[in-house]
């Protein structure tokens, strides 16, 4: 396996999955009203362009809805030589998850994820196999602030409920979009996890970045 397919492969399956994050309920401004927000992220690995990842939130009545839409493919030369399609649509009343669906392709390997809702019931399916998990499920909804206080979070590629750590970083000044910024920061670590998040005071998603498993980095950067 080459070593850009190798590193895909191992953070493809957690980290680039749902939503977006935000550092505290005070700060945030949350969709209402029909308001749309939308992210786009250019993806890449070790500082070389491998392609995006979108996000649209929108509010649906009392329900909002996520669509995330990620595509990747990495070049050795001028072969082809890893891609990664995933797209989810996930459903949301109050903080906890009611409906997700969400198909991927990592590299030819195909995973298809449903869940529903049902009282204080989660059912999550993975091709033939279901399981059901209790109380209020969240996915990586890096959104909803609520996500920063949870002990286990939902892999919308995989369906498997992974545990998490989530730390408070020091502060840390980025550019984005040509302005020099005083970022809030987060570190989250799970089961092949190292990730980084940048926030503006007011709680913006500014940028990503994860350590791979090979010393490797992935990052994305907002357009």
């Amino acid at each position: 396996m080459n070593i850009k397919t190798h590193i895909i492969y191992k953070v493809g399956a957690c980290l680039l999955l749902s939503a977006l994050c935000f550092v505290s309920a005070s700060a945030i401004p949350t969709a209402s009203g029909g308001e749309v927000r939308s992210w786009n992220f250019r993806a890449l690995l070790d500082d070389s362009d491998i392609g995006y990842h979108r996000f649209t939130l929108s509010q649906q009545g009392e329900e909002r809805v996520l669509n995330s839409e990620a595509r990747f493919k990495v070049k050795l030369w001028f072969i082809n030589a890893y891609h990664y399609d995933h797209n989810a649509v996930e459903h949301w009343q109050g903080d906890c998850l009611t409906h997700m669906s969400s198909d991927t392709d990592d590299n030819g390997k195909k995973y298809v994820v449903n869940t529903t809702r049902n009282a204080d019931t989660l059912t999550v399916t993975v091709g033939a196999t279901r399981y059901t998990a209790n109380g209020c499920v969240m996915s990586f909804a890096y959104w909803n602030p609520v996500m920063l206080k949870q002990a286990k979070l939902l892999n919308a590629q995989t369906g498997e409920l992974m545990p998490v750590v989530i730390n408070e970083l020091p502060h840390q000044t980025i550019a984005v979009k040509g302005q020099t910024i005083d970022a809030l920061r987060y570190q989250l670590i799970g089961k092949e996890l190292d990730i980084t998040l940048w926030y503006s005071p007011s709680g913006d998603w500014l940028a990503l970045e994860s350590k791979t498993p090979t010393g490797h980095k992935l990052s994305y950067r907002l357009e």
